[in-house]
């Protein structure tokens, strides 16, 4: 093998040319036919619709602060004005209780959700979340941030209705 001759560097420029240019059009053609990012109208990592919610842990209860057990399910509605609306089914050391809940949440400079929300029934707690977003916002993971509490919470949401969009 010997030294490469002009004609085949010349081609083989051609080629890299051709190469970069296609992958350049690719991605500005991608980006205006939202294939290069969330597709729903929806901005990355921010709720928006309704989540079936689940909670599991343990909560302090009474004046002792024991932990007991806790276990949740439910749905939430994340508004774009930052507001929060639900109905969940909790067992608390085995007692079950159906409560709706209001609250608020914002983004912060993370990226991450702080959230909080007062129980409208059951025990008529206010809780207090720090919670995670996927990039497309369709499932969010968190825990509770009230000293004691030791709770997660997975949120799915399917395809959000035209008026949650």
């Amino acid at each position: 093998m010997g030294k490469p001759s002009i004609a085949s560097l010349i081609i083989a420029r051609k080629w890299l040319v051709l190469v970069a240019a296609s992958m350049g059009l690719y991605l500005v053609l991608a980006a205006d036919r939202g294939l290069a990012q969330d597709d729903q109208g929806i901005k990355p990592g921010v709720p928006n619709g309704t989540y079936a919610s689940h909670s599991t842990g343990y909560i302090p209860l009474g004046p002792s602060g024991s932990l007991v057990p806790l276990a949740a399910a439910g749905h939430i509605t994340y508004s774009a004005d930052g507001t929060t609306s639900g109905v969940f089914t909790g067992s608390i050391n085995g007692q079950i209780s159906t409560f709706p809940v209001h609250g608020t949440w914002t983004i912060n400079p993370d990226g991450s959700i702080s959230e909080t929300d007062v129980q409208a029934g059951g025990p008529g707690l206010t809780l207090h979340f720090k919670k995670y977003p996927t990039l497309d916002g369709n499932t969010i993971t968190g825990v509770q941030s009230d000293p004691g509490s030791i709770v997660s919470v997975v949120e799915t949401r399917g395809s959000p209705a035209a008026n949650e969009q």
